[in-house]
Order: structure tokens, then sequence, then C-alpha cells
């Protein structure tokens, strides 16, 4: 129910916008009435031409200068109101996802979130999102939502192919943990040494053929 709430106002801004080459063709069909009287003396065709030509200006002002800006940055707010719905709506498919009677906690809403949706969570759909609300989970490190973007996508496909048990001897496992420290460490240096210490996948790693 809530991915269904945003879309109508989304393509209601959109509406907007496409309003402005509207009032620019309603702007000169005044010039085209004035035309159509053109056998009509200087003193009244002067000031016919001199009206539409302050439509015209005034459709194209109204258009350019406050329509459009409005309806773009209408559209913006929506958008971030979007992607604030949808994580919202993931978090409530996995608290229906928990058994029936146990007792909802944070750990088990976390653990109950797909990784491809902490992974997408910082994709380029989730811009507005990370600039107002995401980036202050890594306080960190001055990083950008892309180079975050790409080490979690690069963790999430090495976690699926362990996950169906495909083959990692052309995958760079090393790799693979450094972006895993790198991503706690911008979260909490102290979760960083903490997961350092207490691996072994590099030694593991260091193993294959």
């Amino acid at each position: 129910m809530l991915g269904m709430v945003v879309p109508p106002a989304v393509e209601g801004a959109a509406l907007g916008a496409a309003d402005v080459p509207g009032a620019v063709v309603a702007a000169v069909l005044g010039v085209i009435k004035t035309m159509a009287s053109i056998d009509q003396p200087p003193e009244i065709l002067g000031k016919m031409i001199g009206g539409a030509l302050v439509g015209t200006f005034l459709g194209v002002l109204l258009a350019y200068g406050i329509v459009s800006p409005m309806a773009g940055r209408l559209k913006q707010v929506l958008a971030h109101d979007e992607q604030i719905f949808h994580a919202v709506k993931q978090v409530i498919v996995a608290i229906e996802r928990l058994e029936k009677g146990k007792l909802v906690t944070r750990g088990r809403v976390v653990a109950g979130v797909s990784f491809s949706f902490w992974a997408g969570l910082f994709g380029r759909r989730y811009e507005e999102l990370w600039r107002h609300r995401l980036r202050a989970a890594f306080p960190h490190e001055a990083l950008t939502r892309k180079d975050l973007s790409a080490r979690m996508r690069r963790v999430q496909r090495f976690r699926n192919r362990v996950a169906h048990h495909d083959s990692l001897l052309d995958q760079d496992a090393p790799g693979r943990l450094e972006d895993v420290l790198a991503i706690a460490g911008w979260i909490d240096p102290a979760a960083q040494e903490w997961l350092a210490r207490r691996t072994n996948a590099l030694a593991i790693a260091q193993q294959m053929p």
C-alpha cells in the first residue's frame, strides 16, 4: 500500500512541468489573434500588438521562471518522500515475515531485511535520501554515495556466490574483506578493529591455489 501512495503525486509534479510548453503556446495565440485584425487602424493594431507581446513575455516568464522551477522542486521533494516510504515498506515486510509470536526486535528486523535491500539502499535512486539522512550513518569518513555503493555491490555479488556454493577461485576474496572492513570502519572504527582481530578470512584466502 505504501508503494501506491507516492507515484500519483510524482506524476502531478511532472504534469506541472509539462504545462510549460502549453503556457507558451497560449501566449503565442494572442499574437495569432492580433494578426487576424491586421486590417484595423494603426492605433488599434498597435495596442493589440503591444498586448500580445506583453502576454507572450508574461507567459514565458510564468512558465520558465515560476511554474517549471516549482514543479521541478516539488518532484525532488516527492521523490525523497517516496524513497523513505519504500525503505519503511521493506522494514514492514521484514516484520511480517517474523514467526508468529516472536518479539519484534531491532536485531530480528535487520536480519529479516534482505542483503540486496541494504546494498540497494545506497543506489542512485536514493540520492536524496543519502544526502539528507543516510550520510549521517557514516560519520568517520568523507565518502560519497557512489563509493559506498560500489563497495556494497561488490560485497553483495561475492556474498551471492558464497550463498549459491559457486566457485571462488577467480574471486578477489582479500579485496572483499577489505571492502567489509572499510564499510565497518566508516560506521565505527572500533567495529572495524573488532572484525579485523577476529576474522581469519585473509589467512584462508592466502591458502587458495
